[in-house]
């Protein structure tokens, strides 16, 4: 959804789109930690303020000539969509490190795909709530998200693949996109499709991993 309203927060007017990126964010440690405990908790958050700083100091890269003229600027702005784009690539190489190094159980895989699910979830329902838009884009945002939300909640509990529910996810947001305003080139759809084909390819390495483990065995 298009950004439409801000946000008086005491002296600092903020974008409907801060507000909804950061009640996600909340969100989803919170969720996360009641089901897969405080350590994953913190590894989603620890996620989430990565990107956060990221996404705040890349204006020195992408507005250098501001931040020269006014340091505050770091403060009062923000890298846009390239700056969140480095984010979460930032935290991409952070995760296929830790991977690499055997310190990233398949729990914490789980852990870290359902933060990134709940907070886009939550991120575009308060978007539309947020925002102004065609009733059409608001009912359908609202009604798919949620109710992908509720499946992904109960179905995930007790799943060892997530591999079914990121192409749900993807397809999902493909439709809802399809009635937004700024439709498949969106930056929101195009994180989902980033993101589901990452946790794809992560988890499907690590169950190739294990069937050939089980194969030498």
């Amino acid at each position: 959804m298009i950004v439409t309203n801000y946000f008086q927060l005491g002296n600092l007017s903020a974008p409907s789109s801060w507000i909804a990126f950061m009640v996600g964010g909340v969100l989803a440690y919170v969720a996360v930690r009641v089901r897969f405990g405080k350590l994953q908790g913190d590894r989603v958050a620890d996620a989430f303020f990565t990107v956060i700083l990221v996404w705040k100091f890349s204006i020195i890269l992408t507005d250098f000539k501001s931040v020269l003229r006014s340091p505050l600027a770091i403060l009062y702005f923000d890298g846009g969509t390239i700056g969140f784009i480095l984010g979460l690539a930032v935290i991409a190489l952070k995760v296929l490190w830790d991977w690499k190094k055997g310190r990233l159980p398949i729990e914490a895989m789980h852990a870290l795909f359902t933060g990134a699910v709940i907070s886009q979830v939550v991120y575009q329902v308060l978007m539309v709530v947020l925002n102004d838009g065609a009733w059409i884009a608001q009912v359908v945002s609202v009604l798919f998200f949620s109710l992908y939300l509720l499946y992904f909640w109960l179905d995930s509990r007790n799943a060892k693949d997530m591999r079914s529910a990121i192409w749900l996810f993807m397809a999902v947001h493909l439709f809802v996109a399809a009635v937004q305003p700024k439709g498949l080139m969106g930056p929101a759809f195009g994180a989902t499709l980033v993101l589901g084909l990452f946790f794809w390819l992560l988890y499907s390495k690590r169950y190739r991993s294990v069937e050939e483990l089980e194969e030498h065995t």
